[in-house]
């Protein structure tokens, strides 16, 4: 054993992979954990409010081809929602690089919209 060796000094150099962050956003201020935060709460409110309106609307409609498309609308939004969470997830448990954290951005913008159209498509054919 060498003194230099860090489990002798009590040190561990640079370049090995124990210097790494061990936890996801280590390295993040303050400010970017308040904005993924913010970023996952707006991506759940507008998923749950979509979701809410599609169930609605379809046990409100008497039409059955009606109020299956309505359950159709409310199972998409649920799908891609779930992916963004299983991808969130992946992220935060370092299965996919911190680098890649705009994909989770990205896709939570998708939802956004995708919940905002079919919010506007469901409350034009009325509640």
């Amino acid at each position: 054993m060498d003194e230099k060796s860090p489990i002798v000094s009590g040190r561990s150099s640079s370049n090995t992979e124990d210097s790494q962050a061990i936890y996801h956003g280590e390295g993040q201020s303050r400010s970017q954990k308040v904005g993924q935060i913010i970023c996952m709460i707006i991506v759940a409110l507008a998923s749950l409010v979509c979701l809410g309106l599609c169930i609605r609307g379809g046990i409100l409609k008497q039409s059955t081809h009606i109020a299956f498309l309505y359950f159709m609308f409310a199972l998409t939004v649920a799908g891609i929602a779930a992916v963004h969470i299983i991808m969130v997830v992946f992220i935060k448990k370092n299965y996919i690089s911190e680098e890649k954290i705009w994909f989770a951005y990205v896709s939570g913008f998708f939802v956004v919209v995708q919940s905002v159209f079919i919010d506007i498509v469901v409350l034009s054919k009325g509640l």
